[in-house]
């Protein structure tokens, strides 16, 4: 690094002869270096217009504190070094320190003034042990994440320094985020926010927790996945179709004997289907069942009417819509069906009944 010493020449003592220490025409000068401590270098650097990006980090601790100095004692006459050296000019007055409120000082991530630039100034929270809370310069990342560069006491002082370091990386950004702190303090305290706007200054100031923004993701979460599943379920599953079922009631004498059901859920299709006998000993015909079943299927659904063609080995079929106009067309509607069966080889009874629920209709 040009600076970080001094050359300087030496002679040998047999170099030097004659009156008065005169050096001989043959006196071989031997370069030697004299290192300069932190504070001296940045002192030479700063006086000389050279830019602090590629020191030492001891150097430029010492670089920012003595431009910080040099801006307190002065701030209309203290230069600002240029990358190249060659030019000298007057730095604006630093901005005064913005006062984050504690929910604003986040942990994990800078939060910085201005967002978008490649460089930046703000804050951060850091743990106890590491000095807590304090203004940072920051740059962004490859992938957008921001990289604490340097970090200062949460002072007037510590301000100072991370502004004068803020204005060497980028002065245009420097520039454009004092605006953004002029507007800052401007801000209207929260007693003065009319109380139709309080809550949105809430929900903005609570977006900065982590945990706020981990529940809102989660209730997003759930709230979409919820609302997908009304939208693309269609209404119906084997307790709709259960509940279509117990609407219809045949006469004493009738018992449940069997059922059963199909598909594993109602996206696709799904039915129930139960099984009745008469079970008394006094003998029922077909024809007298065929007019229970009307009767049972009318009384619940008044709309219940005769299938036609009626299915081989059965005396007589009905259907009935339980849904009737709720369900939009191309969703598919619910169906009852009821039946008298007549062939019924391995059992006891002459006769069956068939009671079936199902979605979407055949």
């Amino acid at each position: 690094m040009a600076g970080s010493h001094i050359v300087a020449s030496r002679i040998g003592p047999e170099q030097a002869a004659g009156c008065g220490g005169r050096l001989q025409p043959s006196a071989r000068k031997v370069p030697f270096m004299v290192r300069l401590t932190p504070e001296q270098e940045a002192a030479y650097l700063l006086d000389h217009g050279v830019s602090r990006a590629d020191l030492k980090p001891e150097v430029q601790a010492e670089y920012d504190r003595l431009l910080a100095e040099r801006h307190a004692r002065n701030p209309s006459n203290s230069p600002e070094p240029s990358s190249t050296g060659s030019d000298v000019q007057a730095d604006p007055p630093i901005p005064d320190a913005p006062e984050p409120v504690p929910d604003e000082i986040w942990s994990g991530t800078p939060n910085v003034v201005l967002d978008g630039a490649r460089y930046a100034i703000g804050w951060q929270r850091f743990p106890a042990e590491k000095g807590g809370p304090a203004y940072v310069t920051a740059r962004r990342g490859i992938l957008g994440g921001r990289k604490v560069l340097e970090r200062y006491p949460l002072t007037d002082d510590g301000w100072a320094r991370a502004w004068a370091a803020f204005a060497q990386l980028d002065r245009a950004t420097a520039e454009k985020t004092r605006a953004t702190i002029a507007k800052r303090s401007a801000a209207q305290p929260l007693n003065q926010i009319p109380l139709n706007q309080i809550p949105f200054q809430l929900a903005r100031h609570l977006w900065h927790f982590k945990t706020y923004r981990i529940l809102c993701a989660v209730g997003a979460v759930i709230f979409f996945s919820l609302l997908a599943y009304t939208i693309i379920s269609p209404g119906v599953n084997f307790q709709t179709l259960r509940s279509d079922l117990s609407k219809v009631h045949f006469p004493p004498g009738y018992h449940l004997v069997a059922q059963h059901r199909e598909g594993t859920d109602c996206h696709d299709q799904c039915s129930i289907t139960q099984t009745w006998a008469w079970t008394r000993s006094t003998p029922r015909t077909t024809s007298a069942a065929c007019a229970d079943v009307l009767r049972a299927m009318t009384s619940a659904y008044p709309d219940t009417q005769s299938n036609s063609p009626i299915p081989a080995h059965a005396s007589c079929d009905y259907y009935a819509d339980p849904a009737g106009d709720s369900f939009n067309p191309g969703d598919g509607k619910p169906e009852i069906d009821g039946s008298v069966q007549t062939s019924q080889t391995h059992t006891k009874y002459s006769f069956l009944i068939e009671l079936t629920a199902a979605y979407p209709a055949d």
